[in-house]
């Protein structure tokens, strides 16, 4: 396990992928944002919700 620390938060959280797997595999992928690193469970979920969000939000555009 490596320890870490939300890069959110601040919270500090084990990620399991040195050893062969950590929890945030079995959730969906997030859009790679430059210089993000690693989110606790609570930030990845709401910047999950939040990403769904805004791809079901209707097009602006005419």
């Amino acid at each position: 396990m490596r320890d870490l620390a939300c890069a959110r938060c601040g919270r500090a959280f084990q990620c399991g992928a040195p050893d062969g797997g950590c929890w945030c595999a079995e959730l969906p992928a997030l859009e790679p944002v430059p210089g993000r690193d690693c989110l606790c469970r609570r930030c990845l979920e709401i910047a999950l919700e939040a990403e769904l969000r805004e791809r079901s939000a209707p097009d602006p555009r005419p």
